[in-house]
């Protein structure tokens, strides 16, 4: 079982749009929000992870390219551990599930710092 001594017990609570905004301006085309179903504004994250065995309701699940596989390949553990969106780059966003919310840039290595 995973430790949650380093996670806070009551956890602010982000709104994805807001998650977006800080983002700004993610791909070439500018997105940053795609898909999901409903109204994301209502989506409201808690954590961030890495590890698809890490998540916990709420989180955040970064997606990221790796040197021999693609993070969006364990993005459907991830979903059904709880995580409500995906942050990715436009090749995880294009082989990851199909409804969920995704938050897409070039990089998302390079803006996890700021996003945590």
């Amino acid at each position: 079982m995973v430790s949650d001594a380093t996670r806070p017990e009551h956890p602010p609570r982000t709104a994805l749009t807001v998650l977006a905004r800080w983002l700004g301006g993610g791909t070439a085309d500018g997105s940053v929000l795609r898909g999901g179903a409903g109204d994301p504004g209502e989506v409201e994250i808690t954590g961030i992870s890495l590890s698809s065995q890490r998540i916990r309701p709420g989180d955040l699940y970064a997606a990221l390219p790796g040197s021999r596989v693609h993070g969006i390949e364990y993005a459907e553990a991830a979903l059904a551990a709880g995580a409500v969106a995906i942050l990715t780059d436009p090749v995880g966003a294009e082989r990851g599930p199909a409804g969920a919310p995704y938050l897409v840039v070039d990089e998302p290595r390079a803006r996890l710092g700021r996003l945590s």
